[in-house]
């Protein structure tokens, strides 16, 4: 598979000898960037809020290569009706069974201000992390709907995570990335 080895926009070109929606060039292109500050799954369009009426606790997963700070979390919600929620960091296992909670933010409110359908930048106290899998995870801990936002795209991944550090993957679900 392509690896990027610098921060850069890329496009991905791939070609068929069948005939397409454009006959002319019977192709498909991807671009999408790569930067050396910011990690991302979803693919910035939003279909749908997901969260629950009891508490929740969703997470991507990140493969750090070498030690790294993080300062914040870019979130968008699907509502802006207030609720509060913390932020919080997991180292994962070698297996992706389980992890381990290394970090929980204070908590932040979800309100009238959050844009809905646009990333909102949550800063929290700086955590230097080694290489190696986190999670990096919004704790809904109240009954009012999170309404994190996913994609839809059908190569999605996440996860669930319980108060014990169990996870539940959600690969290539409807919802796609969060």
């Amino acid at each position: 598979g392509f690896k990027p080895t610098k921060a850069g926009t890329y496009t991905v070109v791939a070609k068929t000898d069948f005939e397409d929606s454009n006959a002319d060039d019977n192709q498909s292109d991807a671009t999408f960037t790569v930067t050396t500050n910011q990690f991302g799954r979803d693919n910035g369009t939003y279909v749908g809020g997901m969260g629950n009426s009891s508490g929740i606790i969703v997470a991507n997963k990140f493969e750090l290569k070498q030690t790294d700070v993080i300062g914040s979390f870019l979130i968008a919600f699907r509502l802006s009706e207030s609720t509060e929620f913390t932020l919080r960091i997991y180292s994962l296992n070698d297996e992706e069974t389980s992890a381990t909670q290394v970090y929980e933010s204070g908590i932040f409110n979800r309100d009238a201000a959050t844009a809905v359908n646009e990333l909102t930048e949550f800063k929290i106290e700086p955590q230097s992390l080694t290489a190696g899998k986190y999670l990096c995870a919004i704790n809904q801990f109240n009954p009012t709907n999170i309404a994190c936002c996913y994609d839809g795209v059908s190569n999605g991944l996440f996860y669930l995570v319980n108060n014990n550090g169990e996870l539940s993957k959600y690969e290539n679900s409807t919802y796609g990335n969060i």
